[in-house]
């Protein structure tokens, strides 16, 4: 808290968040991409040799969320 929600056109297409104290590492960008199923966009990539950084878990009002 506090995460602005950057807008175009009364849809959210960014947001803006500080890092937390005590985070490791630089300040950085992240990009999101939506799917139709977060869970099996997961599963599909770990079968790909990928691995989740975080996730997957729900965000109130805003929907499921994993990084990759």
């Amino acid at each position: 808290p506090p995460y602005p929600i950057a807008q175009v056109g009364g849809k959210g297409v960014g947001g803006i968040a500080h890092k937390p104290p005590g985070a490791p590492g630089p300040s950085f960008w992240l990009s999101y991409v939506s799917v139709p199923d977060v869970d099996a966009a997961l599963a599909k990539a770990q079968a790909g040799g990928g691995a989740a950084a975080f996730g997957p878990f729900d965000v109130p009002k805003d929907g499921r969320i994993a990084a990759l």
